[in-house]
């Protein structure tokens, strides 16, 4: 069973952080050196001790809203139930047409979801 409805509205918080960090490299001389290293990375609803530490600098913040269009129940009888849902992203002034993603349970939904959301952000250029 899924517990979204039709027109339930959530949203996700995205963050792009750079972690800093020191690394050690032992140079030809046979001195151990500590080389500086930023790792960059894109978390979606981090958890605020991880942004609060002080090796993570936060590059920038946005916000972005799921709306749950329509929810299909398909099956239930011969095959197992399984529900369609139709949802689109809402970025700022950008909204996507509505896409379906089919999921068993909740779990398998937040999921599918994180996945869609992931791939919109790598192919978000392209909307114009």
């Amino acid at each position: 069973m899924v517990k979204v409805e039709g027109g339930d509205e959530f949203y996700f918080d995205l963050y792009y952080v750079k972690e800093h960090y020191y690394k050690e490299a032992v140079g030809k001389d046979g001195i151990v050196n500590k080389i500086p290293v930023t790792k960059c990375k894109f978390l979606i609803n981090p958890d605020d001790k991880y942004l609060n530490q002080p090796h993570v600098e936060v590059v920038s913040h946005r916000r972005i809203k799921v709306q749950i269009m329509e929810i299909n129940r398909v099956g239930g009888i011969v095959a197992e139930p399984r529900y369609l849902i139709g949802l689109r992203f809402v970025d700022g002034n950008k909204t996507t047409p509505v896409f379906h993603i089919m999921v068993k349970n909740d779990k398998e939904f937040r999921e599918k979801v994180v996945k869609e959301l992931e791939y919109y952000l790598k192919t978000s250029s392209l909307i114009t």
